[in-house]
């Protein structure tokens, strides 16, 4: 009986060498025909993309010219005045084919800007607060991902320490906090 096994997993494994044998030889003689094909056809490309390139004209080279080279001195108190009261000038077309450089105006009157929005430290987030409560008071997190139906967990990364927040169903379930070690790489 044990000779008839062996037997059988001898001849079969001369049998999956010899089919391992032939699948690669196929697999050598397919690449090799298929490279000689890409060769030719990079090749074509190549002296047609070169045609191309020789029949085409060459533009002649552009300078940049500064706006208030093109536009005359009698003008500049004018298109100053008229530059501030449109939110988009057309700058006028030079006459040697020059690229005039645009220089950006500031506005009048320029609004202030708004108050930086800061959030508490995340330090202080206790289980049982809402995920409404979160955001509003300690910000978005750095990441948050979805576990299981109901369950979310949101990261909240600083630069001496990080704090993963799980949620479950719309709650803080579970808080773990982790100190940055010297290991640590803090990507930004």
């Amino acid at each position: 009986m044990f000779l008839r096994i062996g037997l059988v997993s001898m001849a079969l494994s001369a049998c999956l060498a010899a089919q391992g044998i032939v699948e690669h030889s196929l697999g050598v003689a397919t690449a090799a025909a298929t490279a000689g094909a890409a060769q030719r056809l990079g090749k074509t490309v190549g002296e047609k993309i070169g045609k191309i390139s020789e029949t085409m004209p060459t533009p002649p080279p552009r300078t940049v010219r500064s706006l208030t080279d093109i536009v005359p001195a009698a003008n500049r108190a004018s298109a100053a005045a008229s530059s501030a009261s449109a939110t988009r000038a057309t700058p006028p077309a030079a006459a040697d084919g020059a690229i005039p450089a645009l220089v950006p105006s500031t506005p009048a009157s320029a609004s202030p800007s708004a108050p930086a929005i800061s959030f508490e430290d995340p330090a202080g987030i206790q289980e049982g607060m809402d995920y409404a409560q979160l955001l509003r008071r300690f910000g978005p997190p750095s990441m948050k991902y979805s576990s299981t139906a109901g369950e979310q967990t949101l990261c909240y990364t600083r630069p001496d320490h990080s704090l993963d927040v799980q949620l479950r169903d719309g709650k803080v379930a579970a808080i773990r906090r982790s100190g940055q070690s010297a290991d640590t790489v803090i990507l930004r």
